[in-house]
């Protein structure tokens, strides 16, 4: 994990994966700020509902590098 906070700016969140929350949006958002050449990346701590909706986002935009989703975490 430290590995992926190592450069650029990070956004994320820490919160129940959930559709009430809006991630979607900003998975959407992140895309295009790296399609404007903006070197950012994502972190979402926490688990939910909508994680797998999240994951096949994430793949579809291809933001794998850019995403990181540990998970619940103490």
């Amino acid at each position: 994990m430290w590995d992926f906070v190592a450069s650029g700016t990070i956004f994320g969140t820490i919160a129940r994966l959930s559709s009430e929350k809006n991630q979607l949006a900003m998975i959407d958002a992140l895309a295009e700020l790296v399609r404007r050449g903006l070197d950012v990346k994502m972190l979402f701590v926490g688990e939910g509902p909508e994680r797998a909706s999240l994951e096949s986002r994430i793949d579809e935009l291809q933001l794998n590098d850019r995403v990181l989703m540990p998970g619940f975490m103490k």
